[in-house]
């Protein structure tokens, strides 16, 4: 196990989220169907399904890589069927994911991640997913995503910088609006898009396996997800919990 997480999750919560996969993986590979060249799993109530999706172009064993359809914004999205539950219960309590991966076995679960567009997040939220990122021992990241919208020479780089300060943000500004050839270059008359994100992650780039990875890490380190997932689902859950519960009243 990555030992960060050695003191926060129990060989209780990591055997019973082994089991969790191994039921899973068990019941879910006996109802694939193909359909329109696609394998569909569904629940037996046709009235109110979900439906789980997989490229057949691409099958794998990973069960990870399993999709849900999902609608958000009003467009229908896939989302990792782990990772589903919880992009669920955020979403339908007004907090708009923008992506995620649960992680696969490929990259060991470490790529493990939910982004949020700051811009539709209030502040309350923030603190709240905040919150339950620095109890579960998760990362949580301010991404600063600086470009200009021009197709020509000057549009150099796209510079992403990470929990920036806001002299971070005028240096990267003025990086973006650099003349690499010294030529008539007029910075003002160049839009400079903004494109801020909340990112929630397993591990941060610093903390993430350098030695060789063999399939008990792997093994451990998607309990190690999994385990996780279903406690953020809790803690969200009793959050909004105490939200619609407030405290009596005193007159």
């Amino acid at each position: 196990m990555n030992k960060k997480f050695e003191k926060m999750i129990s060989k209780e919560e990591l055997s019973a989220s082994q089991g969790y996969y191994t039921r899973l993986y068990d019941a879910t590979l006996n109802k694939l169907m193909p359909n329109k060249g696609e394998f569909y799993i569904t629940k037996k109530n046709n009235t109110n399904e979900d439906i789980y999706v997989i490229n057949p172009e691409r099958q794998t064993k990973d069960i990870s890589k399993l999709k849900v359809l999902y609608c958000i914004d009003n467009e229908i999205v896939k989302i990792d069927f782990l990772i589903y539950d919880l992009i669920k219960v955020l979403n339908e309590h007004g907090i708009t994911t923008l992506y995620s991966c649960s992680g696969h076995e490929d990259d060991a679960f470490e790529g493990f991640y939910i982004r949020f567009d700051k811009l539709y997040m209030t502040q309350s939220n923030m603190c709240l997913i905040k919150k339950v990122c620095n109890k579960l021992g998760l990362v949580f990241e301010h991404m600063l995503v600086i470009n200009t919208n021009e197709n020509d020479v000057y549009k150099e780089s796209t510079i992403s910088i990470l929990n920036p300060t806001d002299e971070d943000i005028e240096q990267a500004k003025s990086l973006v609006l650099k003349d690499p050839i010294n030529s008539s270059f007029n910075p003002d008359s160049y839009d400079v898009n903004y494109n801020e994100f909340i990112d929630v992650r397993l591990y941060g780039n610093n903390e993430r396996t350098t030695e060789q990875i063999d399939y008990d890490y792997i093994i451990k380190n998607r309990s190690i997800a999994i385990t996780m997932i279903s406690n953020f689902i809790r803690m969200l859950e009793s959050e909004f919990n105490k939200i619609k519960m407030p405290n009596k009243l005193k007159f």
